[in-house]
């Protein structure tokens, strides 16, 4: 089963104000950002034929839950990575966690061989772009830090006004529209937009969890089933997506509601690599 990422929140007061959750301007959350390459490097761009060379990986892991699905070299081409290079830490593709707000940091490297001089024919020199395929789930949670629902009894409700709220994990971004403050026992639509903050998110759905879902009438037109409620969002080519939940809450009180989503993302950056002949 995939995991879940909480990456979205927001509050319903009673004033109606629009703006954001203290700390949603920055790409960071509760949990800190997910996966970071801090150094993917070859120790030298212009090798000679059948020269030898190191490609380093450095990745930063900012998030306890983050799993590696995919890691491997890509588009080599002629260059030959040499069997066995990587080191044992790198193969397993297990990040390490987190420690007192540090990244976990996983060092990877592979050794490459340049093609024989046969192999560059009458050229000068050849070219190859080296890449590097790592997708993983990235993980996010502000469950340190509750965001509260508060409801009224509609005859206690002057008036109601739209509260907006965003947050962001650097990878994806959401925007909640909500009215404010919610009336007992009628229906309060909530809108969810999210947006990829590149074209690297690869899952074709977002997959959502929501809890508690005692405040809950309907999401994306799915009604809480055994005291849970998860459901599946299509992503748009551009990574994009929306949904509409209602809350109808039965009686005046203060809850803390949790969206919770799962997707894959994907990097690839890539290297340049110049072959000379003897």
């Amino acid at each position: 089963m995939d995991k879940k990422i909480i990456f979205m929140a927001f509050v319903i007061t009673a004033s109606g104000c629009t703006d954001v959750l203290p700390g949603s301007t920055s790409p960071t959350s509760s949990s800190g950002s997910a996966v970071q390459i801090a150094d993917f490097s070859i120790n030298d761009q212009s090798l000679y034929a059948d020269q030898q060379a190191v490609i380093t990986l450095v990745v930063e892991n900012y998030n306890a839950q983050a799993e590696i699905t995919d890691l491997k070299l890509v588009n080599t081409g002629a260059l030959k990575i040499q069997d066995g290079s990587w080191s044992q830490r790198c193969s397993t593709a297990e990040l390490p966690e987190p420690v007192n707000g540090n990244p976990g940091v996983m060092e990877c490297s592979w050794e490459v061989r340049a093609p024989p001089e046969s192999e560059l024919g009458n050229f000068n020199s050849k070219s190859y772009s080296p890449g590097l395929m790592l997708r993983y789930r990235s993980e996010l949670s502000n469950s340190d830090r509750p965001v509260k629902i508060h409801t009224k009894e509609a005859r206690e409700i002057e008036s109601t006004s739209q509260v907006s709220r965003s947050f962001s994990n650097g990878e994806v971004s959401t925007s909640i529209k909500a009215e404010s403050p919610v009336a007992v026992g009628i229906d309060s639509p909530i809108t969810v937009s999210i947006a990829a903050n590149s074209q690297h998110v690869v899952s074709e759905n977002y997959g959502f969890e929501i809890s508690p879902t005692s405040m809950i009438a309907s999401c994306d037109g799915r009604e809480p089933q055994n005291g849970g409620l998860s459901f599946d969002v299509a992503v748009e080519p551009s990574g994009s997506a929306q949904f509409n939940c209602v809350l109808n809450p039965q009686t005046s009180t203060t809850r803390n509601l949790i969206f919770s989503t799962s997707y894959k993302y994907q990097k690839a950056p890539s290297l340049n690599v110049e072959v000379l002949s003897q």
